[in-house]
């Protein structure tokens, strides 16, 4: 007599969202649209996101922790909202270019197996949102647009793994804390461009060893650079 198979015992859970259309003479209907909350806590490990979809919402795939791999089509996404992968598995990701939105911050927060992420290059995304990454211990490579003027407060926050990352000159406000305790930190350049140090911008970051402070700085904000402990010299330019 044949066993039942239980839940334990199915193969790893797999979603392809193929775009599903429903012919009716000629017309047809595409998925446009993953709403909120719309796979939130489940067990999914990897999945496909057809070309049709164009707008994700908030925390559609908040707290899968089993997800691994998350695969876009090229088409037309143009939208994420706030908390989508947030305290999710994910290990590496490929966010298309075609995204112009990406409404609010905490995408990726908490996404502790995060090592690697391409930012959509796209000249309407022009800011890395508050939270973005925080929380993402091990994130080690992450690229900037020409196009980003702006680093969210708290933006890299708690990221332990990330020893470099490129600020370039196009940058024009960093946020409060948006490198608080990047441990494994080392360099870090902050732009001609920038005036203003905010509140614990490196604040125990234990690896950065130096930091030249531009001349346009005009104020250096609390516990700005406190607690770098191998700090050996900081070059203030008049």
């Amino acid at each position: 007599m044949a066993t039942a198979k239980s839940y334990q015992d199915t193969e790893p859970s797999l979603v392809k969202l193929y775009s599903p259309v429903i012919s009716n003479l000629s017309s047809s209907i595409t998925l446009k649209i993953i709403d909120t909350n719309s796979f939130y806590n489940t067990a999914i490990e990897d999945i496909y996101i057809p070309a049709s979809v164009e707008r994700i919402y908030s925390g559609s795939f908040n707290k899968c922790k089993q997800l691994q791999v998350v695969t876009f089509s090229a088409g037309n996404l143009y939208e994420l909202q706030n908390s989508t992968f947030r305290d999710s598995g994910i290990k590496s990701i490929i966010l298309p270019d075609t995204i112009t939105e990406m409404v609010g911050g905490y995408v990726f927060y908490g996404c502790s197996s995060l090592e690697t992420v391409h930012y959509p290059v796209n000249e309407n995304i022009t800011e890395i949102s508050a939270s973005q990454f925080c929380e993402c211990s091990s994130l080690i490579e992450i690229n900037i647009s020409e196009y980003i003027t702006s680093i969210g407060q708290s933006c890299f926050r708690l990221c332990k793994s990330m020893k470099e990352i490129e600020i370039t000159d196009n940058i024009h406000t960093l946020g409060k804390g948006a490198f608080f305790q990047c441990e494994s930190l080392e360099n870090l350049h902050i732009p001609s461009s920038i005036t203003s140090i905010p509140d614990e911008l490196v604040r125990r970051c234990y690896n950065l060893t130096h930091l030249d402070i531009p001349e346009g700085v005009t104020s250096l904000g609390i516990y700005a650079i406190a607690e770098c402990t191998n700090m050996e010299y900081i070059i203030m330019n008049p």
